[in-house]
């Protein structure tokens, strides 16, 4: 189960939108303004948010650039809506949508598009960590800094979103195209030569090899943050703190 925020102010269509995601056992919460959606995210980060494109106080667009800027890559964005124009769909996607559907839907594919967005998500409980402390490194995304042997380090903003995922799951291979989804967007028009560039600005300004860390390249596939000759063990498992 998942917590999904919907962000419409048609009371039936939201109405309908609930219905159709809780029936797949998702905890799901309407509200019919930005302003009271931006309010219960600082309490408790959802999973997913489906916004709506015409909204009272400012528009869907608006809405999604302005959850990715508090929430990053963390946080699944769905657009919505009546609006059935190629270049508003563009738009939503370059803002950071990963998804974008025209109303009216049937609730099987909303339900089926919804998961299929969930589980191109980092774990849950990753998610909601607010703090990862592995070795020498600190990321803290209320803050969106990272300190490295206790010294402040400074990312550009995709750079932070691309190491916060790498040490949320140290170990793991994280394919190109599953990182440029999750950062960048699923329909980014960013190539893979795109996380190459990040992820040698990372190697550079983390100094990983000095402090027993290697971001590996593997060819034809994607990248895999490990410790260099040593397995990562439970005590080196990402610290949530909430």
């Amino acid at each position: 189960m998942s917590l999904i925020h919907v962000v419409e102010d048609d009371d039936i269509c939201a109405e309908a939108v609930a219905r159709a995601l809780s029936g797949s056992g998702h905890d799901v919460r309407v509200f019919g303004a930005p302003h009271a959606l931006f309010y219960a995210i600082q309490k408790m980060p959802p999973r997913c948010v489906i916004v709506d494109w015409m909204l009272p106080e400012m528009t869907g667009f608006d809405v999604v650039k302005r959850l990715r800027q508090l929430l990053g890559s963390r946080v699944g964005i769905m657009m919505l809506t009546a609006v059935d124009a190629e270049d508003k769909v563009v738009e939503a996607l370059e803002a950071g949508a990963d998804d974008y559907m025209v109303k009216p839907v049937t609730d099987a594919i909303l339900a089926v598009r919804v998961a299929a967005l969930l589980r191109r998500l980092v774990p849950e409980q990753v998610a909601k960590a607010r703090r990862i402390e592995i070795g020498e490194y600190a990321l803290d995304m209320s803050t969106r800094s990272v300190r490295v042997g206790g010294m402040p380090v400074e990312l550009a903003p995709r750079e932070f979103d691309l190491a916060w995922t790498l040490f949320s799951q140290p170990s793991r291979l994280f394919t190109k195209q599953e990182l440029l989804a999750s950062i960048w967007g699923k329909h980014t028009e960013y190539g893979t030569h795109t996380i190459a560039q990040h992820v040698y600005a990372l190697r550079k300004k983390l100094a990983l090899n000095e402090h027993g860390f290697s971001l590996l390249s593997v060819y034809g596939t994607g990248y895999r943050l490990e410790r260099v000759g040593n397995t990562f063990g439970m005590k080196d498992a990402a610290t949530a703190t909430h």
